[in-house]
């Protein structure tokens, strides 16, 4: 109780204080005496029963039709693949950012998953500690660079921070998959 005391006690204080939940004291006709929801006044303790009722009823209509809704949805699943393709490309296009960083982690975790490697966040975290300045051609590009594989993995790097380095796009591009000793030399980093 002590936890209700510090709530409004009427529906119109909590909407103006902007709170969720209130808590009159007087109980619900299920005779719970808890908080009530502040958008339609229903109390917590009933919402909470006939959640966990709905979750059993789910669970016994699933194991009783499985196999059905199984092929429904592989069905409704083909049926709208395009439809959802260009909702997701659509999206992407709104949100570059929050794309980049999910293709990001998507490809740090398969990598550290396949190699070993460190972390999504300790890349991150690198990254963002990271000067922006091309490792190979020494130009700044605060906003355009490319995390590059110092030796490639295809070459048996790994997906760890100390195999990192920051690169302008334009190297990292030609670099490719080269061993960085001889993409050094071409670039004239090495004598």
């Amino acid at each position: 109780m002590a936890e209700n005391e510090c709530m409004p006690a009427t529906r119109s204080d909590a909407k103006s204080a902007g709170k969720k939940q209130y808590f009159t004291g007087h109980p619900c006709k299920n005779k719970h005496v808890a908080a009530r929801r502040t958008d339609n006044g229903t109390c917590v303790e009933c919402v909470r029963a006939l959640v966990s009722v709905k979750s059993l009823y789910d669970k016994a209509r699933y194991a009783a039709n499985s196999e059905h809704i199984r092929v429904r949805a592989s069905l409704n699943h083909k049926i709208n693949r395009q439809r959802r393709a260009e909702l997701g490309k659509r999206w992407a296009v709104k949100n570059p950012l929050a794309r980049r960083a999910i293709s990001i982690a998507y490809k740090a975790r398969r990598r550290q998953q396949e190699g070993g490697g460190d972390s999504t966040a300790k890349i991150f975290a690198w990254e963002r500690a990271a000067q922006k300045v091309c490792y190979w051609c020494n130009c700044k590009c605060p906003k355009n660079y490319h995390i590059d594989h110092y030796k490639p993995l295809s070459k048996g790097g790994k997906h760890e921070v100390a195999n990192l380095v920051v690169a302008c796009p334009r190297c990292n591009l030609i670099k490719s998959a080269k061993d960085p000793y001889e993409f050094a030399q071409s670039v004239g980093r090495l004598f």
